[in-house]
């Protein structure tokens, strides 16, 4: 087994105080390494075009929790009821299994505040209003690698870094309003060869419209419309996000780590990377004490990386949607998801 350990006194920074920024400075913290966490923001909760939010996954929690180390069980509460229109054909799934949903963004009941709290806790230093560039690049690419770079959506890491990427554009609302925990995954025409999704969580319901081809006020306005028409849910205050999301997958770029969506730990056909975004924070740390294991976890957790995309270009090809679409999206629930433990 290939162990390395870099020097305790030679400090780890980690950009990007999200999900899997925050994980692996726990990790890294108990293990005795000086961390410090820097984001561009002010503060924890990543960019507000795209939240608060409320996100979907499918996983097992437990065993999750179990994996990073941290127990993150409370900030997932399971779905009570989902609901699915593939292009108006609509089903329900009662209490689906394994199935939950947790908050995002800066609000104290966000899985962020509670990685931070433990973070906090943990002895991790926070610099905030700090920013990732080709400088620290540079910097770092003579020397053993002490950075990891956990940065979600955003574009400039990627072009610093050389990810190749595709844009994604997005919709999103929310309101006040204490529903059931509840998620409606929507897909149809307004969605341009992605989807919609609603989901609730506490006193917030939230949806989001996204596509990777580009979307725009007319299918905003038809989607709020089906919304209304089929469900009687409506939302005020639209507000529109850009990002990227890698169509590659690297645990290591130009002599940096990196964590979470960068890191292409997100699933290809539907995006979703909550779990991936845990177990990447995890795997990040690794890499500073255990490099083989640390690639090895990583190429089981993106095993399918490759394969999940090939089935959404083909998703996206193939005519008459409302019949095989949803064939195309059984095929892929029926490979492992990546990111999942």
């Amino acid at each position: 087994m290939l162990v390395v350990y870099i020097m305790q006194n030679d400090k780890i920074v980690i950009y990007g105080a999200g999900i899997s920024g925050l994980v692996a400075a726990v990790n890294l913290k108990q293990k005795g390494f000086d961390v410090c966490v820097c984001d561009i923001r002010k503060s924890i909760g990543g960019v507000s075009s795209w939240h608060p939010s409320v996100h979907h996954q499918t996983f097992d929690v437990i065993s999750t929790s179990r994996y990073i180390g941290i127990d993150v069980s409370s900030c997932f509460k399971p779905v009570e009821c989902h609901m699915f229109s593939f292009y108006g054909k609509k089903s329900m799934m009662r209490n689906p299994e394994n199935s939950f949903v947790c908050e995002k963004g800066p609000q104290s009941t966000s899985i962020e505040s509670y990685l931070y709290q433990c973070a906090i806790s943990s002895g991790v230093e926070f610099k905030f209003n700090e920013s990732f560039g080709v400088d620290i690049i540079r910097e770092n690419s003579s020397r053993e690698c002490r950075v990891i770079v956990a940065t979600g959506l955003e574009e400039k890491p990627y072009k610093n870094l050389g990810i190749h990427s595709i844009p994604i554009q997005g919709y999103r609302a929310m309101k006040e309003h204490k529903n059931p925990v509840m998620v409606k995954s929507l897909f149809g025409n307004y969605t341009n060869h992605d989807f919609a999704y609603c989901a609730s969580s506490g006193s917030m319901t939230f949806s989001l419209l996204f596509s990777r081809l580009g979307i725009n006020e007319e299918n905003l306005d038809e989607y709020k419309r089906y919304l209304e028409d089929n469900y009687g849910e409506s939302f005020d205050g639209w507000g529109f996000s850009t990002g990227c999301v890698p169509v590659e997958k690297n645990l290591v770029k130009n002599n940096v780590v990196l964590a979470g969506t960068i890191s292409g730990m997100i699933d290809p056909f539907y995006l979703n990377g909550i779990s991936g975004a845990l177990v990447s924070g995890k795997i990040a740390s690794l890499y500073f004490t255990d490099r083989e294991e640390a690639f090895r976890d990583f190429s089981a957790m993106t095993k399918n990386y490759n394969l999940k995309r090939r089935l959404k270009w083909i998703a996206d090809k193939m005519p008459v949607k409302r019949i095989t679409f949803p064939i195309l999206a059984y095929a892929n629930n029926h490979f492992k998801w990546v990111g999942v433990v």
